[in-house]
């Protein structure tokens, strides 16, 4: 690009005042970049543009003209009956298998939060008519599992932790709001 055209872009950009208009005048070419300047900033700032000269317009249209045409096959917007019974197929499969993983999620948090639990059992006996003397159904007695007696253990030693914890950052907290700041001169390091 020459000095001539870098000024006159300057100048239309605004980031120069020192242009000669009096080449403006006299040269044709630097009329047609002028022109080509200020129609590309109105283009770009969305301005509405009128075109008197359709040379670009005519360019522009010659070189999409020149572009290849890409052609792809239409992809067909009517559905087969086998692509909706595929559709069907594949949205119940995948509600089947969530429901499945609901159903084993469910169950496994009910048999984990249950006690295992024996009725107490007693050899049948006689009343005094010789029939068999009702039972109290709330009778039952809890067998133990060993790990959950050491989990309970767990648990109370990291409640006491956290109490234990929460008591040091209280005497912390009364100690810093009763001691007061050390004075440091300037320039000495504490």
């Amino acid at each position: 690009m020459s000095d001539r055209q870098e000024n006159l872009s300057a100048f239309v950009d605004g980031e120069s005042a020192q242009f000669d208009i009096d080449q403006l005048q006299n040269d044709k070419e630097l009329q047609a970049k002028w022109q080509n300047y200020h129609l590309l900033g109105d283009t770009l700032r969305g301005d509405a543009v009128m075109v008197a000269d359709t040379s670009i317009l005519d360019a522009i249209a010659d070189a999409l003209d020149d572009e290849p045409t890409i052609l792809a096959p239409r992809r067909s917007k009517r559905k087969t009956v086998w692509d909706n019974v595929v559709s069907l197929s594949k949205q119940s499969s995948q509600f089947a298998v969530a429901a499945g993983v609901a159903a084993v999620m469910i169950l496994g948090v009910q048999s984990y939060n249950t006690e295992q639990t024996q009725p107490f059992m007693t050899a049948p006996t006689s009343g005094p008519q010789g029939g068999l003397s009702p039972v109290s159904l709330s009778q039952s007695r809890t067998i133990e599992n060993p790990n959950r007696q050491a989990v309970v253990e767990q648990r109370k030693r990291i409640n006491a932790l956290l109490v234990d914890h929460k008591q040091q950052v209280r005497l912390q907290a009364v100690l810093d709001e009763t001691t007061e700041p050390e004075t440091v001169p300037e320039g000495k390091p504490k």
